[in-house]
């Protein structure tokens, strides 16, 4: 029962971060969703600390993984958005800006997860 309530809380969090972060970044530019790869950058990041804490830090920890890999990173990053602002682009005939979107948010992602992790070891 504890898992599920550690879920609860971090993924309204995560959740309000996204949201939060779109709507400060987003109207900066117009025809591109910033807001949504900064979020899903930043969510990547915390994902890989977190992992590498658990992984040479903390390895006992029974409440992290929940709370922030399960919760606060499952409601701060976004596929489906970054999906659906990828079809947008698409539908409106920006193919660059669609293909640049796809490839910044798999690319960006990685490796903030990647750094993530080696910063904890």
């Amino acid at each position: 029962m504890k898992n599920y309530l550690l879920i609860f809380i971090g993924g309204g969090a995560g959740s309000l971060l996204r949201f939060f972060i779109s709507s400060w970044f987003n109207p900066l530019m117009a025809v591109f969703p910033l807001g949504t790869i900064i979020a899903n950058v930043l969510s990547s990041f915390l994902l890989g600390l977190t992992v590498g804490f658990l992984q040479f830090k903390y390895p006992g920890n029974t409440y992290l993984q929940p709370l922030i890999i399960t919760g606060i990173c499952g409601g701060f990053s976004t596929f489906s958005t970054f999906s659906n602002e990828t079809l947008i682009l698409f539908k409106a005939e920006n193919y660059t800006f669609g293909i640049l979107n796809i490839l910044l948010n798999v690319i960006l992602c990685l490796i903030f997860i990647a750094l993530g992790m080696k910063l904890v070891k």
